[in-house]
């Protein structure tokens, strides 16, 4: 008779979730203000400007508003850049009605 020896291997896992309420934006540096500044997801940027998305990717892209874009792809905006887009856009508006 041969005798047998049984090893019984126990795995445990366990799982954390972290689950945060997103405030919509965070405090980055902007190498274009030179300092720390609030960033907003770029749907928010837009919706606070009453703008459609791809408008604030235009502005993006013709260099008139700051951003960050985070290592996932997601596009940050700076706030002071926004405002000052902002106060430009109805600057000119202003102008070109006189």
């Amino acid at each position: 008779m041969v005798k047998r020896k049984t090893t019984r291997i126990t795995v445990t896992k366990e799982e954390v979730w972290v689950l945060r309420q997103p405030t919509g934006k965070c405090q980055l540096w902007c190498e274009e203000c030179a300092g720390e500044v609030e960033m907003v997801a770029a749907e928010k940027a837009a919706a606070i400007i009453k703008v459609s998305a791809r408008a604030l990717y235009r502005a993006v892209e013709n260099q008139q508003l700051h951003f960050k874009e985070t290592t996932d792809g997601r596009l940050l905006v700076c706030l002071n850049s926004l405002e000052r887009f902002v106060n430009d856009h109805n600057r000119a508006l202003l102008d070109t009605e006189t």
